[in-house]
């Protein structure tokens, strides 16, 4: 695909390019490219054919009102893997409240537990839901995403939960034009119902109450125990939306 084209539809993602060991891209599936795309022998056509016959991992994301994007990515070999549903809620504003006594930010010493937890811990995440992802290689995604707050390379802020003197559970956050997003959050299997998840969120309402004026989450339609329970803090759903994978490996089958 030519670089003029390439730098207005497909953004290259290098971190997952390291993951999968092959190129790999987040496609914005715009209704005016699917239009020149989908004209027989078009430039478009061809360079986009030509993306995907090698070694490729791309993902997009569509609209769940834009059956017409979704069915023209699955002409080409997407597949549907996830439908995401994004949450929020309007921050009260006003004096931070305390952190629950559970709760404290992240250290960098937490960075090992945290990328443990990370990797034991989700099982709907859209890498999880893949059945062409290996799943040891979904869990290692999600170790290295949380890892990366320590790197310095994603994150604003991190939160830590603990329970009995162990680190129980963790909230990594974003923060952009005052916004305020969970970008993740997992508690381990053995602190669960014990109140935690809603101590993480609760922490983060308050560390951002002077500078945000939202708090977004997104999380799978298959996850039905998060979107209760971000439900009953207060979230609404906001936006929906489908997320496609294509993979090819480069190996003949």
């Amino acid at each position: 695909m030519s670089s003029r084209h390439q730098d207005e539809l497909l953004k290259k993602d290098a971190w997952f390019s390291g993951l999968f060991g092959r190129d790999s891209f987040i496609l914005n599936a715009s209704p005016e490219w699917i239009e020149a795309v989908s004209v027989q022998n078009s430039r478009e056509a061809a360079e986009f054919r030509d993306l995907l016959s090698g070694p490729v991992f791309v993902y997009a994301k569509v609209p769940t009102d834009s059956l017409a994007a979704a069915h023209f990515l699955e002409s080409f070999g997407f597949r549907l893997i996830d439908t995401n549903v994004l949450f929020d809620r309007e921050l009260p504003g006003g004096p931070a409240a305390p952190f629950s006594p559970a709760v404290r930010l992240a250290r960098p010493e937490d960075r090992e537990e945290v990328m443990r937890i990370a990797r034991e811990n989700f099982i709907f995440s859209r890498f999880h839901l893949d059945p062409m992802i290996p799943r040891d290689t979904a869990n290692e995604i999600k170790a290295q995403w949380a890892g990366n707050f320590f790197n310095g390379k994603r994150g604003d802020a991190m939160l830590i939960a603990e329970n009995e003197g162990e680190l129980a559970g963790f909230c990594q956050m974003l923060f952009k034009d005052g916004l305020a997003t969970i970008d993740l959050i997992a508690v381990e299997k053995k602190h669960r119902r014990l109140g935690l998840s809603a101590a993480l969120v609760a922490a983060a309402e308050s560390h951002y109450t002077k500078k945000a004026t939202r708090m977004l989450v997104g999380t799978q339609v298959a996850n039905i125990p998060s979107m209760r329970s971000y439900e009953k803090a207060g979230f609404r759903i906001r936006d929906s939306k489908y997320i496609f994978h294509y993979h090819n490996t480069g190996q003949k089958i």
